[in-house]
């Protein structure tokens, strides 16, 4: 942030909300460009856990849909660009994240209805990442490398990866909209 206020004073701030609450974005006085859905929660779950999906479903999809509607005009009238990061597993979910997996799919639903609700000002498009770099306190060696040998490029991503895909689509893909990139070293396309 301070980056970025370094190169054009009062450009940047930090702000945080509950996205449960559906909040809307404070700052009126902002003229907004992009939107980056990038909150997320990840908890095992079953079908049967209904208030949880209740909250994955609020976070994911009604929270985004609660900032980026607070920011419409402003986003319409700059022709801003909304980009949500969701999984590659919506389309190949693990069995453990239930309604993590139905909430990432809505909140990609989302985006791409209003690819084509918002269009022409607006443009909506969607990073799905693949296995990033390994959380602090990882200990399962030999999930490691299980998920290593499902990547055609053998490795994991690193968060930079992601966030060169995610500016790419915000400020440079002026052609690109209601579409999914996938930022998973080959995984989604490999049956192994």
């Amino acid at each position: 942030m301070d980056e970025l206020n370094a190169i054009r004073p009062e450009s940047a701030l930090r702000w945080q909300a509950s996205l449960e609450n559906h909040p809307n974005f404070p700052h009126d006085q902002l003229d907004v460009s992009v939107v980056v859905c990038n909150a997320s929660r990840l908890s095992t779950t079953d079908c049967s856990e209904f208030e949880k999906g209740l909250i994955d479903f609020r976070i994911h999809v009604t929270g985004h849909a609660a900032i980026i509607s607070s920011v419409e005009e402003r986003l319409k009238r700059n022709n801003g660009s909304i980009i949500a990061v969701t999984d590659i597993q919506t389309d190949q979910p693990n069995k453990d994240y239930v309604w993590y997996y139905v909430a990432k799919s809505g909140l990609e639903t989302l985006i791409r209805t209003l690819a084509v609700q918002w269009a022409p000002n607006v443009r909506c498009n969607i990073v799905a990442p693949g296995p990033l770099d390994w959380h602090e306190g990882w200990k399962d060696e030999e999930r490691r490398q299980a998920i290593l040998s499902s990547v055609p490029l053998l490795r994991v991503g690193r968060f930079d990866e992601l966030a060169s895909a995610v500016t790419w689509l915000a400020l440079d893909a002026t052609y690109v909209t209601g579409q999914t990139i996938k930022v998973d070293g080959g995984r989604s396309i490999w049956l192994k």
